[in-house]
């Protein structure tokens, strides 16, 4: 089974083995937005209704938004197929009247990585290196590219306060070992 590698903090990359896709091809910016929202939500099915609201919201130019669901599935799909033949229809299904992640397929998302870094609880000296590990891992805001979605927006929040409260711990910890 194929794995992916999925980076959202600093920039927006997939990668299983060699093939690459990047949110940096400027390809249509709902795309990217319904991958990262499917990529959040894994694990649970997301309606026809939330998805459009979520890229369309009261846009009136969109005079049938289901259609245009559609054709951006599609696209999305097609994007995803250059990760592997038939990537699109692994990764995004239809379930219970919407779409969502394969939770069958296994990912490695560096925010989820982050955050379980900066839940360390371990002696000090684990800590420590758990954090720099995380703040290794912190190559910027998440998803900078779409910093305007409204649903981003606590979410990157939240990440870029733990980044700096781990900032500051780590500061605290090396100036107590004079580091």
């Amino acid at each position: 089974m194929e794995h992916i590698d999925i980076r959202m903090l600093g920039s927006f990359t997939l990668q299983s083995g060699d093939n690459l896709i990047s949110d940096e091809n400027n390809r249509s910016r709902k795309v990217w937005a319904l991958l990262a929202y499917l990529i959040c939500h894994r694990g649970s099915s997301v309606s026809q209704k939330k998805l459009i609201e979520l890229l369309w919201g009261d846009d009136p130019s969109s005079t049938n938004p289901e259609n245009a669901l559609r054709i951006t599935l599609h696209r999305l799909r097609t994007l995803l197929n250059e990760l592997w033949p038939g990537a699109g229809k692994e990764l995004i299904c239809s379930q219970d009247g919407g779409y969502g992640w394969n939770p069958e397929i296994p990912v490695t998302l560096d925010c989820d990585e982050f955050e379980e870094l900066s839940r360390s609880a371990g002696e000090e000296e684990q800590r420590l290196q758990d954090y720099l590990s995380a703040l290794e891992l912190y190559k910027g805001e998440f998803l900078p590219r779409m910093s305007d979605q409204v649903w981003v927006i606590p979410i990157a929040a939240h990440f870029q306060n733990l980044y700096l409260q781990m900032t500051l711990e780590v500061s605290n910890l090396l100036l107590q070992r004079q580091r």
